[in-house]
């Protein structure tokens, strides 16, 4: 669901102050005040000064966004959007979408850009998709620089221009957008719109996989592997790789097993090499497919029993204790 973003912090109240607080919105409210009604709809849909509860939030963010109140509208489409205290409508989300992005509203901007660029709610249509998220892009939404760097980057729905990708990619990586930082790391890992830059690209991808971006935990485990911008580490390397193996990622499964299976910063472990090996294979990661067969020539059939075992025990309870 959209947050709506505030200028200014309301002041700390105490329970009877709250309580108080919430009496006199609702008597407004009840009178037709829209900004009174557009925020209690915000305080009933997040549980601030009021008991969380969507249906109360959406009756009043309907009533609100009926007067024009562009943040009552871009919250009330997010609800209809993702079904919460209403049944879910597409349709009736873009409408509410279009009519808060309208207004300037920023994150109603991004949601339509979005709703464009997957085709919910509405046809699909990159062109239109771009205009909307580069409005949101430009009053600082992040989710949307991010965005916009991609269709830079892929030249969908605007001409291809790295240049543009990486000015957005890097507005969204400075406010902490851990896929911005993943795809400026590759910028610099390619040099694609900027000079090679190995120091760069180890820099963005450590801030993306500290916030847990599987693909920047892979990124930088190979970075660590090849000693590109740092130095040479295979146990740094191999801690990046375990933790983006043990979120599913594919390509981190298929490093961590060719590091147990040539003992690379571990001893070496066949059986922990074809069950990494193997579940990034069911993936249909070619690559994985290949080395694990070349890993299995190696073992007996007992032991590939035994890994293929460890692999659905593995699956089957999420990565944990693997």
């Amino acid at each position: 669901m959209l947050a709506v973003d505030r200028q200014q912090s309301d002041p700390v109240l105490g329970d009877g102050e709250l309580e108080a607080h919430l009496k006199s919105l609702t008597l407004r409210a009840e009178q037709g005040d829209a900004e009174a009604q557009s925020t209690l709809g915000l305080m009933y849909s997040i549980g601030e000064g009021a008991p969380r509860d969507y249906k109360i939030a959406a009756k009043w963010l309907a009533l609100a966004a009926d007067q024009g109140e562009a943040d009552a509208q871009a919250m009330l489409g997010a609800m209809y959007l993702d079904g919460m205290g209403v049944a879910q409508d597409l349709a009736v989300a873009f409408k509410w979408m279009t009519l808060s992005a309208n207004q300037g509203e920023a994150m109603a901007q991004a949601q339509l850009g979005a709703m464009y660029s997957l085709g919910l709610g509405v046809a699909q249509d990159y062109e239109v998709a771009f205009k909307w998220i580069t409005l949101a892009a430009e009053q600082g939404i992040a989710r949307s620089q991010f965005n916009l760097g991609v269709m830079y980057t892929d030249g969908v729905g605007v001409a291809q221009d790295y240049k543009l990708a990486r000015k957005w990619f890097t507005l969204a990586a400075k406010k902490g957008e851990p896929n911005a930082q993943t795809n400026l790391g590759r910028m610099y890992l390619k040099g694609w719109g900027v000079p090679l830059d190995y120091k760069a690209a180890a820099k963005w991808f450590t801030l993306a996989a500290q916030q847990e971006n599987v693909v920047a935990q892979n990124n930088l485990g190979l970075i660590y592997l090849k000693g590109l911008g740092v130095p040479v580490d295979t146990k740094v390397a191999l801690n990046w790789f375990t933790l983006g193996a043990k979120k599913g990622e594919p390509n981190a499964q298929y490093n961590l097993g060719v590091m147990h299976g040539n003992g690379m910063g571990i001893p070496q472990d066949y059986i922990q090499a074809y069950m990494w090996l193997h579940m990034a294979a069911l993936k249909n990661l070619s690559s994985a497919q290949m080395i694990r067969d070349r890993v299995a020539q190696r073992m007996s059939s007992a032991d590939i029993v035994q890994a293929e075992k460890l692999a659905r025990e593995c699956v089957a309870n999420n990565y944990q204790g693997c």
